[in-house]
């Protein structure tokens, strides 16, 4: 290599080497501009720089921790809500069918009462058309069995003409007579009753009349008692009010039994007559006889209260139902 080359090579590092340290400066200067005045200044303020970058970047992850444990509780809140607004919802569709069926129980139960008191209208019709199908008849008590032999038509019209003082020009045809339906009691117990049936109700009023006028018959030493010949509806009624006559006339009090189970009594202030024991209930309380009535009679009578009430009244009380609601009615009973 020659001389001159290595002055030119020399020349050329030098001048590399200022370019180095210029760029160094450059950057320095740069730095310088980034800290802050009194940083300038301050051979620590690099250092305190670099504190506050880790406290920030510290803050900053608490920061970041913070939001990650509010979603978390956020996530878990929204998870109870959508629980609870389920139990809602089942709780929302059985109070429905809570509300359901307590509308169905108070259709049955309009139902069943409108049922009830048809019931009890058919059963007092039936025992009425009953009681009408009985006016010819007459129930003859006391007569011993077998007394009749094998004909009983002409034995009781021997018996009517031969007990009673009825007219000798009275003719008296039977259609039927019988013993009463049930089975033959043995010896010790009381006779069956005769059941007697007239073609003429008007021949069968005038031997009852004179049965009754009589009073005193007998046959073959037995007292015999004659008696309309009523249902056994009409014949417990019956029986009842007999037992309070009993008990008023130990207090010398007149009353009487009707047709069909009617108290007529006779007071100072009045005649006062009654359908029902149920009716003459406070007024024999006032005159001190007790009345032990059934709940079977009480709920006849409150069916029955109305009976002869207008439809108009009766849409008023409530104890009818309209067609439509029958309908409704049957339709659930074929559902289920």
């Amino acid at each position: 290599m020659s001389q001159k080359q290595s002055k030119r090579d020399t020349k050329a590092g030098k001048n590399d080497d200022g370019k180095s340290t210029q760029k160094q400066l450059t950057l320095d200067a740069s730095v310088a501009n980034v800290v802050s005045p009194e940083a300038k200044t301050d051979t620590g303020g690099v250092a305190a720089l670099l504190s506050e970058l880790r406290k920030f970047r510290q803050e900053s992850g608490d920061a970041q921790r913070d939001i990650i444990e509010s979603q978390t509780r956020l996530e878990t809140s929204m998870t109870e809500i959508k629980q609870q607004i389920s139990q809602l919802e089942e709780m929302t569709t059985v109070e429905g069918r809570v509300s359901n069926t307590e509308d169905k129980g108070i259709r049955q139960e309009r139902a069943l009462a409108y049922l009830l008191k048809r019931d009890t209208k058919l059963a007092a019709r039936q025992d009425d058309l009953e009681n009408r199908l009985r006016r010819n008849n007459i129930r003859v008590y006391g007569i011993p069995e077998d007394a009749e032999g094998k004909a009983m038509i002409p034995f009781i019209t021997g018996f009517f003409k031969t007990a009673l003082k009825l007219q000798e020009d009275l003719i008296i045809s039977l259609e039927r007579a019988h013993r009463a339906t049930t089975p033959k009691p043995k010896s010790s117990a009381p006779p069956r009753s005769i059941i007697v049936r007239f073609l003429d109700l008007s021949v069968k009023q005038v031997v009852l009349q004179q049965a009754w006028k009589q009073r005193d018959i007998e046959y073959q030493g037995k007292k015999v008692y004659f008696d309309q010949d009523y249902s056994p509806e009409v014949v417990r009624k019956r029986k009842q009010v007999r037992e309070v006559i009993k008990k008023l006339r130990e207090r010398n009090i007149k009353a009487q039994a009707l047709y069909p189970a009617q108290l007529k009594i006779f007071l100072e202030t009045g005649v006062k007559t009654f359908g029902s024991l149920g009716e003459a209930q406070s007024t024999l309380t006032d005159l001190g006889v007790t009345v032990d009535l059934d709940d079977r009679d009480k709920l006849e009578r409150e069916l029955l209260r109305d009976s002869w009430s207008t439809q108009g009244n009766q849409r008023k009380r409530g104890f009818s139902l309209s067609p439509g609601e029958i309908r409704d009615i049957m339709k659930s009973v074929e559902q289920h």
